[in-house]
């Protein structure tokens, strides 16, 4: 339930991690290549004889050596902080003599939370738990009306957590979109917003009005008020509150909180700041960029640099985002240490989503750019004519979100993973997603994209 928090988490630092002379490391090489017969399941005898501070080196874990999935430990052993994010250390590891199915795979001892015959499947997360999610799959959050609430409650109903957009609705309608997604099936959904942002000005609005050919309103609508948004989203009750663009008011939330970050830095604010999860969003995203510490143009960091980075520097589970759209990015992101993924352009050419049927057929052959001429903030989007006409201008836009309303054509918001999107009612996806995965971790799976 989402209530009341008493009291804001302290913004604390991690603790040191304990350390041990009886300790063994080996460097990254070793671990790479003196251990060949490390399959793909770790079972819970072989892990006990390790370390109960034994984590692999990221670059050890996208090989398939050893996979991060998230903080956790077995209940008889407490869990470990992790060493400090510029002194990455690896350890020997026991081979295993009996490898399990394909869905398993090895996980350092210290992060490891053990699913059935005491191995950890990929499904099993620390934070798919926590959540009451059957498989670690995130619908983004995408407002414009993309994100609908039968999208929602879709992906909640197949196992994964479903997303409400309310960053554009008001408290009414953020209310009666959650009330639907319940009534549309069962599980856990969140609702998305933005965190406040500064009131715009009237500044370079006639000037990109002459551009666009769109004339301006003669009152721009005002943004939702924030404070009223989040007790809207406090009194559904719903589990899961995210945000981006920053770090919002957290004092009257009680429900899990998920921020966005594209840096370090701002998964450890965001850290700092209390949230329970930090989704990394990688330079691959579409939509928003959510940077919020350093200009746009210092933080475009692709998802395959970005989440072992987070993983590292933070203690709370980490989400990969970012040109996933398949169950081979899916497993790629669960070895670089994600507990989960969220994915949005995946969604878009969903039966249930609400994107206009030029916005999904553009995502077939989509060549996509940053840019901020279509809604004033910067954002991953189909290249279009309009996209290179407002760009060769060399004018500023308008402040966020005045643009949006001086465009003859709505935004096509899309990842640059946006060919492989299909065309499948969300359920059937989430299933594609699912068998991927599984198939992912221990051999190459191609998945057909071609859709429907």
């Amino acid at each position: 339930m989402c209530q009341i928090r008493s009291a804001a988490p302290a913004a604390g630092a991690h603790a040191s991690p304990s350390t041990s002379a009886s300790t063994t490391s080996a460097s990254p090489a070793a671990v790479a290549f003196g251990f060949p017969s490390d399959g793909p399941g770790l079972s819970v005898a072989a892990a006990s004889a390790r370390p109960a501070a034994t984590r692999a080196h990221p670059a050890v874990l996208a090989l398939g050596l050893g996979l991060a999935s998230g903080l956790g430990a077995p209940p008889s052993q407490p869990a470990t902080t992790r060493p400090a994010a510029s002194t990455p250390t690896a350890h020997i590891r026991t081979p295993v003599t009996s490898p399990e199915p394909a869905t398993a795979f090895p996980a350092p001892v210290h992060r490891r939370h053990t699913g059935q015959n005491g191995v950890m499947t990929w499904r099993d997360t620390p934070l798919a738990r926590r959540l009451g999610l059957r498989v670690p799959i995130i619908q983004a959050p995408m407002a414009g009306g993309i994100s609908t609430p039968r999208l929602a409650a879709a992906v909640a109903g197949a196992g994964g957590l479903g997303s409400i957009a309310g960053a554009m609705l008001g408290p009414d309608a953020i209310r009666a979109a959650v009330a639907e997604a319940r009534a549309g099936g069962g599980g856990p959904l969140a609702v998305n917003l933005f965190a406040p942002l500064p009131r715009p000005t009237a500044d370079r609005v006639a000037e990109w009005a002459a551009l666009t050919g769109v004339a301006p309103p003669a009152r721009f609508p005002s943004p939702p008020d924030f404070a009223e948004q989040l007790a809207a989203v406090v009194g559904t009750g719903v589990p899961v509150f995210s945000f981006t663009f920053g770090i919002p008011p957290l004092d009257g939330v009680e429900a899990f909180t998920i921020g966005t970050a594209t840096t370090v830095e701002e998964a450890v604010a965001l850290e700092r700041a209390g949230v329970d999860a930090v989704v990394a969003q990688g330079f691959e995203a579409g939509g928003h960029r959510g940077t919020f510490l350093a200009p746009v143009e210092r933080s475009l960091v692709g998802t395959l640099a970005l989440v072992p980075q987070v993983v590292d520097a933070v203690s709370v589970p980490v989400i990969a985002s970012g040109g996933i759209m398949d169950g081979r990015g899916v497993a790629a992101a669960l070895r670089l240490g994600a507990q989960a993924v969220q994915l949005g352009t995946c969604f878009i050419r969903c039966t249930e989503s609400g994107a206009s049927d030029a916005h999904k057929r553009a995502l077939a052959g989509a060549e996509t750019a940053v840019t901020k001429v279509l809604t004033g903030r910067h954002a991953r989007a189909v290249r279009t004519p309009l996209v290179d006409r407002l760009e060769a201008s060399g004018l500023e836009p308008p402040d966020y979100p005045l643009p949006r309303s001086l465009s003859p054509e709505p935004p096509m918001l899309a990842g640059q993973g946006a060919r492989f999107a299909r065309e499948l009612p969300a359920a059937e996806l989430m299933a594609a997603l699912e068998e991927e995965t599984s198939a992912g971790f221990w051999k190459v799976a191609v998945p057909d994209h071609r859709g429907g």
